[in-house]
């Protein structure tokens, strides 16, 4: 799933080519899976030098995928959404990544997210919860 999201971004322009390679690189280092409360979310991400334009690539998932978990690497997530962030900007970065946490920790928005028929409904949800 990663490598489909990365592609997303660099075809859009918004990452460089090197995005792929270095947020699978990052997420075997620290996983991002998030064991929330419903459905479980991972937000792969990478550092903001393979990133060209601020931009979030999101996946709904009909059959999860596993990811390991966030701070238990050990222990493997069965998740249903996962959200690949690109910022070229290291402190926005991380208070987007903490936006988002504190936003995947409400079951019901994360499940609209993942009811949303289409990509600009999705879009529509992340916009009107930040």
């Amino acid at each position: 799933m990663i490598v489909e999201l990365a592609r997303a971004l660099t075809e859009a322009g918004c990452a460089r080519a090197s995005l792929e390679a270095a947020v699978l690189a990052r997420e075997a280092a620290s996983p991002t899976g998030l064991p929330l409360a419903g459905r479980k979310v991972a937000i792969p991400h990478a550092d903001p030098e393979h990133v060209l334009d601020a931009a979030i690539a999101v996946a709904s998932l009909a059959r999860p995928v596993r990811f390991r978990e966030l701070g238990n690497p050990d222990a493997e997530l069965e998740v249903e959404l996962v959200a690949l962030l690109a910022l070229p900007d290291a402190e926005r970065a991380q208070q987007e990544l903490v936006g988002l946490i504190e936003r995947f920790q409400d079951p019901g928005f994360v499940d609209r997210l993942c009811s949303a028929p289409d990509a600009a409904a999705l879009h529509a949800l992340l916009e009107a919860q930040r």
